[in-house]
Formats: structure tokens, sequence, C-alpha cells
């Protein structure tokens, strides 16, 4: 047996390394699930009688120090089956507009409107550096409900907080139709960044000392077309768990125009986060009216989330949830 000697060694490039490193994230997310990079899928209300409009939300930290700059890469895929559904990636740059001071935590939440058919999903997320090291991933089974056939309905409420000074980016989407997503580059320039009263979806059902408020997104809904509905009573209150009522919203009165199917209307209401005690709550929506066809119509949901103490103040009482499930 003769001996063989490489006369030659191949040596990846860093644009190769980064992209296996990459691809071995996405294969093997649980790798790197260590809670900075979340990610959720919203349904937020009906696109047709067997579609969803929805929202794949990804939330990470950055830190910020001094005037420079710093660049984050993310993307992700959303499986169903074996068939890719959507997938993006994007890398954001940010700037700070401070000259002194210590290093600044700022949130990032990237929202990525979909269109999707009831059924699971598997969605993968992955942050990375510009360098190529993986920051964070995140992956996550979601089952994303049937429509209602007939009758009015809610979706939601889904919470979130007032962005502040931290970034919201609304991304460019994919096509109504359900066709691949535009070249990243391409699709990067239609993303739109959020001003400070843009809502950031809670990822981790908690709100803090610091919160001034949380916003409870709702939607009304009726699967038909046909002649206006309503007037609906919409009530919401706010309670304590193992203490009762917190807060009663006055009612208001919703009437669902005259239009083609389907038919939403969309409120929000501001929960006053700053006045409330540590502890576990559950905000809770009714609907209740007579529908178009003379029949009595009531409909429930809720949101729970956990209100954590101030700095200093012990934390025994609020639990959350990790994640929307």
């Amino acid at each position: 047996m003769r001996p063989l000697y490489a006369n030659r060694f191949g040596f990846r490039s860093p644009e190769k390394k980064r992209e296996s490193l990459l691809l071995a994230a996405f294969s093997n997310p649980g790798k790197a699930q260590n809670g900075i990079l979340r990610a959720h899928i919203f349904p937020l209300q009906p696109a047709a009688k067997d579609s969803w409009n929805a929202v794949i939300a990804l939330g990470f930290p950055l830190v910020l120090e001094g005037s420079g700059e710093v660049s984050q890469d993310f993307g992700a895929v959303l499986v169903q089956g074996t068939r890719i559904v959507h997938s993006f990636d994007r890398r954001i740059i940010v700037r700070s507009r401070g000259t002194t001071g210590g290093a600044r935590q700022r949130q990032v939440s990237f929202l990525e409107p979909v269109v999707l058919k009831p059924g699971e999903y598997n969605l993968r997320v992955v942050l990375s550096n510009p360098e190529g090291g993986v920051r964070s991933s995140w992956a996550e089974t979601i089952q994303v409900p049937d429509l209602p056939g007939k009758g009015t309905f809610l979706v939601g409420p889904v919470l979130g907080r007032p962005a502040g000074k931290n970034l919201v980016v609304k991304g460019s989407g994919m096509t109504s139709t359900g066709k691949k997503a535009k070249e990243s580059e391409s699709a990067a320039r239609e993303d739109v960044v959020g001003g400070a009263g843009s809502i950031e979806p809670l990822l981790v059902q908690q709100a803090m000392a610091s919160d001034t408020s949380l916003a409870a997104m709702t939607a009304i809904c009726e699967a038909t077309s046909g002649a206006a509905t309503g007037p609906l009573r919409f009530e919401r209150r706010l309670m304590k768990e193992g203490s009762g009522l917190v807060e009663k919203i006055p009612p208001t009165d919703v009437v669902l125009e005259d239009r083609k199917r389907p038919r939403c209307e969309t409120l929000v209401d501001l929960l006053p986060t700053s006045r409330l005690a540590p502890g576990d709550y559950v905000f809770e929506v009714l609907l209740d009216g007579t529908g178009k066809d003379g029949v009595s119509q009531v409909a429930g949901s809720a949101a729970r989330f956990g209100m954590l103490p101030a700095a200093g103040q012990p934390s025994h009482a609020a639990s959350g949830q990790a994640g929307r499930k």
C-alpha cells in the first residue's frame, strides 16, 4: 500500500464558514436556544374564508455603547410538513445618537406579515453576528387555528407594549397569493421603521414596573358577508388571579359595516400597568349582542400576563408565561 500525501489544502472563506454555522443553527436550533431571541406567530384577523392575516414576531436585545453602531443578522424559516411556506433574512444596523455614558440596551422587534392557512407549522429563527457567530436561535411548533365558518367571533387579545426608545420594524411580508418572498435586499427596502408609539408584541407574557401601560389588541370579526351586524356590546375587565376585579372598562358598542367578508373591527385598550401590584393578571373580553339572523351571540376570550415587581422588591408573585403557546 502506497502512502498518500496532500500537496494542496483548501480553506473555507469567512462567508462559507458563516453559511455553515447558520445552516447548523437552523438544523439544530435547540443548541443555541438560550432565551436571547424569541419568536411567535400571531393570527390577527381572517384574510379570507380559509386563511389568516398573521404576523411572525421576533424580538432580541441590542447593546449600544457611546456614539458607535451595532449590526445584527437574523433570519427565519417557516415550514409546514416538508414545504417551506415563507422565509426571510435581514441585517439591521443601529447607530447610537449618544456621545457619552455607558452601555444602553434596546429591544428590537421585527414583525413579518404572512398569510397562513390553518394547520401546524414549524418556525425556526437564528440570530447571528455579521462575522458569522450564532448568538441565539429559536424553534417552535405552532398550531394556526381553524376559522369559524359562521357567526361573530373574537381574535386575541394580543398584548404588547408601546415601543418608546425600543425599535419596531414591520417587514415587507409575503404576497397575499403566497408566492415566495422577494430577495432580501429588495424586500428590506420596503420595511417600515415604527415610531415611539408603535406596539411591540409581548413574546414573554410579563409586564415590568417601568411599563406605563400595556396595549391589548382584540379583533371583532364576522365570518359571513351581508348586512351590517350589530350593535354588539364589547365588554372588558382586568382581573387579578386570586383577588378578583381590578378594573372594568366601560362597554363599547360595535357595528360591523356592510361589506364583503371577512369583516373585522380591531379595538385597542391600554391597561394601566404602572398602577398594578406584582402578581398574575387576566384581561377578559366579552362580546354580547344579536347577529343579523336575530340570534343572540356571546363570545369571550382572555389574555394572561405576569406583573413583575420594581427593582429591589421581592419577586414572589408574578410568573407570566415564557412565550405564547
